[in-house]
């Protein structure tokens, strides 16, 4: 996980509810992030690149900025 972390590699950000990203920390090979400006706040989880994801990611929708 360290190399992949270390290196560069494309991404794909997703929008979740609360429920889904609680399910996706069972998931293998994740790192949980957090935020010190929210009080060390949970707000995201990153993935390591694998062959095959499990069945959930395939609900997740997309995350687009909101341009206004």
């Amino acid at each position: 996980m360290e190399n992949w972390i270390n290196s560069i590699f494309g991404k794909v950000v997703c929008k979740v509810n609360n429920i889904e990203f609680e399910n996706s920390k069972t998931e293998p090979k994740n790192l949980t992030l957090t935020e010190s400006a929210l009080s060390n706040e949970e707000v995201c989880i990153v993935f390591c690149p694998r062959n095959e994801y499990s069945k959930q990611f395939k609900y997740f929708r997309m995350w687009t900025p909101n341009v206004e």
